[in-house]
């Protein structure tokens, strides 16, 4: 089970990786500039930042898929924040129950860590909730790409 997890886990990562890059597209497509992928591509910018940035681009932009690229945008920060569990923890096998995992996780370095119990059952819903969004994502920008004026 244990490598079941993981694999799920890399794919969590994956998923979220595509989803983010398929938003910086969307961006771009509705502010017919670079904004996006500038600001997926700026390292000092870490996931929750970027997320913001995007809101913030298209706050005062009249365009007909704005309503729906900003609910992406808040699902997927979403399943950000359970990404974050899975991703930024440190995991050790429940020896008691043998079926299960526990990841360690430090908020900081001066406070004890926080323990959280997980099965490969959790880490399969935040997949299906990305791959959902992913799905949602893909799907918008093949619309607005289709839709593009022929050159």
């Amino acid at each position: 089970e244990n490598k079941d997890f993981f694999m799920i886990v890399g794919e969590v990562v994956i998923q979220f990786s595509m989803i983010e890059i398929r938003l910086a597209l969307i961006l771009n497509d509705i502010l017919k500039s670079n904004v996006g992928t500038e600001i997926f591509a700026d390292r000092k910018f870490n996931s929750e930042t970027k997320i913001k940035k995007y809101k913030k681009a298209v706050r005062d932009v009249q365009h007909p898929e704005k309503n729906e690229f900003v609910e992406m945008v808040r699902r997927f920060d979403n399943c950000r924040k359970k990404r974050n569990e899975f991703v930024h923890n440190i995991w050790v096998r429940n020896y008691r129950t043998k079926n299960e995992l526990i990841g360690f996780n430090f908020e900081r370095i001066s406070t004890p860590p926080t323990f959280k119990k997980i099965n490969s059952n959790a880490a399969l819903t935040i997949l299906k909730e990305l791959n959902e969004v992913n799905e949602e994502v893909t799907l918008l920008l093949t619309t607005l790409i289709m839709n593009r004026p022929k050159k």
